[in-house]
């Protein structure tokens, strides 16, 4: 009997540790992972392009969702970050909040 006590308690000790892995965002550390994965891999995306027409813009990504917030120096350049985006690995949606800034 006391060891089914021990063994229930010992469970119950390890799902609570289990739920409490879940960070204030409510992802998971695997989650938040691969949303750091895919960030990094938009930025990178973004700063590549010739010229760095995009090296304005931030992105950021939570459950998948990259949302690129800055500026844009046309309405192409706007396009085509989101058009990047969407190219990368696990990304779900994109949500465009760049403005266009002519010079």
């Amino acid at each position: 009997m006391l060891k089914s006590i021990q063994a229930f308690l010992s469970i119950a000790v390890l799902m609570g540790l289990l739920a409490g892995c879940q960070s204030m965002s409510g992802q998971t550390t695997g989650e938040h992972v691969d949303d750091a994965t895919v960030t990094a891999s938009v930025k990178s995306k973004l700063a590549n392009q010739q010229p760095s027409s995009l090296s304005r813009v931030e992105v950021e990504t939570v459950n998948g969702v990259v949302h690129l917030i800055g500026v844009a120096q046309t309405d192409a350049d706007k396009a085509e970050a989101a058009r990047l985006a969407k190219l990368v690995k696990g990304v779900k949606r994109v949500d465009n909040d760049l403005t266009v800034q002519r010079q």
